[in-house]
């Protein structure tokens, strides 16, 4: 689905100023991470999370990457899961 967006809008927009996270997200994010991988994109999400708090921040990542890192492992466990059942139910089918 596409609607047109007002000129209004697409101007007030752009005419927001981004505070010093969203610059250094925006550049952290653009650039690849050989060594880092998804890293920054974790810290930036939890940052912001914890409101640009970032003692707060430095004191729960760990716990957020933990649990990051098991939902994303979970999420690939249950499609591996799927697919061999609708393989499993293929082949029995034939």
């Amino acid at each position: 689905m596409t609607a047109p967006v007002p000129e209004s809008v697409v101007s007030a927009l752009a005419a927001t100023p981004n505070d010093r996270f969203e610059r250094l997200e925006r550049r952290l994010l653009a650039r690849e991470h050989r060594v880092l991988g998804q890293l920054p994109l974790y810290w930036c999400h939890h940052l912001r999370a914890c409101g640009g708090d970032l003692l707060a921040a430095a004191r729960t990542f760990p716990r957020y990457l933990q649990y990051a890192w098991i939902s994303a492992r979970w999420a690939d466990f249950r499609g591996v899961l799927s697919a061999a059942r609708s393989s499993a139910s293929k082949t029995q089918g034939s």
